[in-house]
C-alpha cells in the first residue's frame, strides 16, 4: 500500500509505503528503548543527551545515508558510558539489541529507494544474521555475568575480542555461503 502526499497544484512531495513506516518505527522505537532503559536506570544522569539522542534518530529516519545515524550510535555510547548508572547486565543486553535493530533498519533504508519493498528471502537471511548475533551477544553477557557473579572475572580484552569475533559473524558466514 502506498500513500502519496501532494501539494495544492498536485505536485508529489512525498511517497509513504509500509515498508518506509516499519523501518521508521523500528529505527525511532529501538532508540527510544535505549534512551528509556539509560534514563530508567540512570536516574541522577542528565536527560538532555537522551533527547538529543531521540533527535539524531529522526535526523537519521530522514536521511538514512549521512553520517547521522552513526552519529546517533556514538552519542548514545558516550552517553551511555559517562552514565552514573546502575543497570543490570539484561538491561545492557536490551540497549546492545536495540542498537543492533537501529542499526540493521538504518542500513536497510540506506542501501535503496526510500520504502523499497524487501523480498522475503531478504528479510529471512537478515532476521537470521540479526539472531545469531542476538544469540550470541546475549551468550556473552550471560557468562560474562556468571563470571562475575562467582567471583571470577574476565579479563576485559578477552571480552572486547569476543564482542569483536560476534560482530564480525554474519560477514564469516556470507563469506562461508558463497564458498
Amino acid at each position: 500500500m502506498t500513500w502519496t502526499v501532494q501539494d495544492r497544484r498536485g505536485r508529489t512531495l512525498a511517497i509513504v509505503t509500509w515498508g518506509l513506516v516499519v523501518i521508521g518505527v523500528a529505527e525511532l522505537g529501538s532508540v527510544v528503548t535505549m534512551v528509556g532503559l539509560a534514563a530508567a536506570h540512570a536516574p541522577r544522569t542528565e536527560l538532555w543527551p537522551g533527547l538529543v539522542v531521540i533527535v539524531l534518530a529522526a535526523l537519521a529516519v530522514a536521511v538514512p545515508d549521512g553520517p547521522i545515524g552513526l552519529l546517533t550510535l556514538l552519542a548514545y555510547g558516550g552517553w551511555w558510558l559517562v552514565a552514573d548508572r546502575t543497570a543490570p547486565w539484561t538491561a545492557a543486553l536490551v540497549v546492545a539489541l536495540a542498537a543492533l535493530v537501529f542499526h540493521v533498519a538504518l542500513a536497510h533504508a540506506a542501501a535503496g529507494p526510500a520504502g523499497v519493498a524487501i523480498a522475503p528471502a531478504v528479510a529471512r537471511s537478515v532476521a537470521r544474521d540479526v539472531g545469531v548475533v542476538a544469540a550470541l551477544t546475549g551468550g556473552a553477557a550471560l557468562v560474562v555475568a556468571v563470571l562475575d557473579g562467582s567471583g571470577l572475572r574476565a579479563p576485559p580484552y578477552l571480552i572486547g575480542v569476543a564482542l569483536i569475533l560476534i560482530g564480525l559473524l554474519p560477514w564469516i558466514a556470507l563469506d562461508g555461503a558463497r564458498n
